[in-house]
């Protein structure tokens, strides 16, 4: 059995009534093929979820146009579309990721994808993943939340010392892991884990403002610039 992942999906679209004929072909499909859960239709924008069924815009191997469903709508319509998902782990893998596919007006389907690492311990090498880039979950020195400044300032208080560490991407450009905290205990370890489980789940999240180059399924055909037609400001799964 493959490992199980909880994906929260969204399809965007330039309009209402094209949105229409692609929800219509996701109930078609929900009921023929695998079930789509939570499906929900707004302004131009359709969530659903897989409940810890698997991802939709990846297959999470070094393929990931095999077999997946975003892959299949931008196909099967021929005017612009964003598939994104955030998709977490739900067996402890260690590592979540983001996925976007999409039908740009050239006809032209391109995806990107990026899998975010929880803590330094669970990371594979960085520059050997499936996915288009990658990161590990910190909180850059000037970004670090008040509870965790107070969590600091107590462990000092009682003679530990939590050191911050050099970034995954510059040693020079200090940060703090999950595992910068692994020496506190009691109910601060749980606060600990809250905080870094939602930064997780934003890492895990794509945004428009993100400088992504997305290629077809060849990497070529790079396009940096999102299809202009669709009002990103509707977009519904977002970090936060």
């Amino acid at each position: 059995m493959g490992m199980s992942w909880n994906s929260k999906a969204e399809i965007l679209t330039t309009d209402n009534d094209r949105l229409s004929k692609i929800f219509d072909w996701l109930k078609s499909y929900s009921n023929n093929k695998n079930e789509l859960h939570e499906l929900n239709k707004g302004d131009c924008s359709i969530l659903f979820s897989s409940i810890g069924y698997g991802s939709f815009g990846s297959s999470g191997n070094e393929d990931p146009y095999t077999g997946n469903l975003f892959q299949e709508i931008c196909e099967e319509f021929d005017f612009p579309i964003i598939c994104h998902e955030r998709v977490l782990p739900c067996q402890s893998q260690g590592y979540g990721f983001w996925s976007v596919f999409g039908r740009w007006n050239d006809g032209i389907v391109r995806s990107y994808n990026e899998i975010s690492f929880d803590d330094t311990s669970s990371h594979l090498d960085l520059e050997e993943t499936w996915a288009d880039s990658a990161q590990i979950v910190c909180f850059p020195i000037g970004q670090i939340p008040d509870e965790l400044e107070d969590i600091i300032a107590n462990a000092s208080k009682e003679g530990l010392t939590i050191e911050e560490n050099g970034s995954w991407w510059d040693d020079d450009h200090k940060v703090y892991y999950q595992s910068s905290f692994y020496e506190i205990d009691g109910g601060e370890r749980d606060l600990i884990e809250e905080i870094f489980s939602k930064r997780f789940s934003l890492y895990c999240t794509w945004e428009p403002g993100l400088n992504n180059s997305f290629t077809d399924e060849f990497e070529e055909n790079e396009f940096e610039e999102l299809p202009e037609e669709i009002d990103f400001k509707k977009i519904r799964l977002k970090q936060s």
